[in-house]
């Protein structure tokens, strides 16, 4: 899974949690590789997506690497169902991301998916799917990155 380009989506359309979908394909698959930067072919490295077309055209991604998880993942209902290798990889991508996943489809059946009620993934004591300080506070958090990052105007759109 690509994370960089993920979390500039993220930002750019102030997405408050996200539904990960075919989780279940991912099942009997050990290492898990999952982009977190971008090295140019200059050797600079990007954290962040590159600011420029021509930059991603030769930029190659740099990988972690995570434990995979169990053959089958089709029976779970909640997140404590999910294997720990499971919650651990959707936790990494919540946190990556900065937003709790709300949703995991794990089958291909409209009863095949988890709830998440958690800022992220198995911490479910923190409130139903919004970051701490609700919406107000995420508006005025990307209004700061978007003065940070020199881009976007005062509604936040980018050029």
């Amino acid at each position: 899974m690509e994370l960089v380009a993920r979390r500039y989506a993220v930002r750019l359309n102030g997405m408050t949690a996200l539904a990960i979908t075919k989780l279940d394909v991912l099942s009997g698959i050990d290492p898990l590789r999952v982009a977190v930067r971008y090295r140019s072919r200059e050797g600079a490295i990007f954290d962040r997506f590159p600011y420029h077309q021509s930059i991603l055209h030769s930029a190659e991604a740099e990988y972690k690497e995570l434990p995979g998880f169990g053959p089958e993942i089709g029976a779970c209902r909640g997140e404590a169902d999910l294997p720990p290798q499971a919650r651990a990889y959707l936790d990494f991508i919540a946190d990556f991301l900065g937003v709790p996943i709300a949703l995991v489809g794990v089958g291909p059946g409209r009863d095949q998916r988890v709830n998440c009620h958690g800022t992220r993934i198995g911490d479910s004591a923190q409130c139903r799917g919004r970051a701490p300080g609700g919406s107000t506070q995420r508006a005025r958090d990307q209004q700061r990155w978007m003065r940070a990052d020199g881009g976007g105007d005062q509604h936040g759109r980018l050029p």
